[in-house]
């Protein structure tokens, strides 16, 4: 086990973001009551925010980071939507694992608090990966589906990892921060060709540098996993992928295409893995037009 690690809730409270990550991304509050979020924390330890009002809609960040990756989307979404986003377990602001849990089952726990019957799921990566898993574990709550460079529970890597050599090798010498430093460099995360998103995104996972000393066996995927399951997804969905992202996110892009009932998919040209902030215009643009066609 990796040490250094710190516990409980409070000991994980991360520096909210500023007004210059806020620039960073692009984002610059609106009046209304869409600029006016609800936060707090749930009874499983998770935080969360809650903005604006209408059809709900919860968007799920991806491994290392935290809801502040959704910074360019929340404002715009909430004029139209009751936007949660929230910091899964072990990151941001939310508790750390100390038991067996599952991500899917800490969102259903968190819409069931907040008194959310359905709602638009959005995820990106491991957030896509945790949309999937929720949208067959309780189908009767997903009202739409969107998975941008999406994981998913079950499917077996393709690709090499020899771009994950310098994480590993500081996580086998015991050093997350060291890991995390290594991780923001890794074609996986980098932003290229946009320099403030790709600061803003440093931000996120230097802040979330803890991620890398858990206990990963804690975490409980979707028995049997999605991947052989997708049929049974009756949820509209969009599929979200960037051309350059790396070989296994775009097989995975296409399996849900070929195997989710309906499904849709939109390759962005030229992007990379973290679609919202690397190409916000072209994601946006394929969110907004999903949601208005609902």
């Amino acid at each position: 086990m990796l040490s250094g690690r710190p516990h409980g809730p409070t000991a994980r409270l991360r520096p909210a973001a500023g007004l210059g990550f806020a620039l960073a991304l692009g984002w610059a509050a609106c009046a209304g009551p869409e600029a006016t979020p609800r936060s707090g924390t749930s009874a499983a330890g998770l935080h969360y925010e809650v903005r604006g009002s209408g059809a709900p809609l919860v968007l799920l960040h991806g491994f290392s980071l935290d809801l502040r990756m959704w910074d360019a989307q929340v404002g715009w979404l909430a004029r139209d939507h009751r936007v949660v986003r929230y910091d899964m377990r072990g990151h941001g602001r939310s508790a750390e694992a100390g038991a067996p849990f599952s991500h899917h089952e800490d969102l259903a726990g968190l819409l069931e608090e907040l008194g959310l019957e359905r709602a638009v799921l959005v995820g990106l990566s491991m957030g896509a990966e945790v949309a999937i898993d929720f949208a067959i574990a309780h189908p009767e709550r997903v009202s739409g589906l969107v998975l941008a460079s999406p994981g998913l529970s079950g499917y077996q890597p393709q690709g090499s990892f020899e771009w994950m050599g310098a994480v590993m090798t500081a996580l086998q010498a015991g050093d997350a921060r060291a890991a995390t430093r290594a991780w923001v460099e890794t074609p996986l995360m980098r932003i290229e060709g946009d320099p403030a998103a790709d600061a803003a995104m440093r931000v996120i996972a230097l802040d979330n540098w803890d991620v890398w000393t858990g206990d990963p066996s804690l975490r409980r995927r979707l028995d049997p996993p999605a991947v052989g399951r997708l049929a049974e997804i009756d949820a509209p969905t969009l599929v979200l992928v960037g051309a350059a992202d790396l070989l296994d996110t775009r097989a995975v892009a296409d399996t849900l295409a070929a195997r989710v009932p309906g499904a849709e998919k939109v390759t962005v040209p030229g992007a990379g893995h973290l679609l919202n902030l690397a190409a916000p215009a072209a994601f946006d643009a394929a969110l907004q037009a999903f949601l208005e066609r609902r």
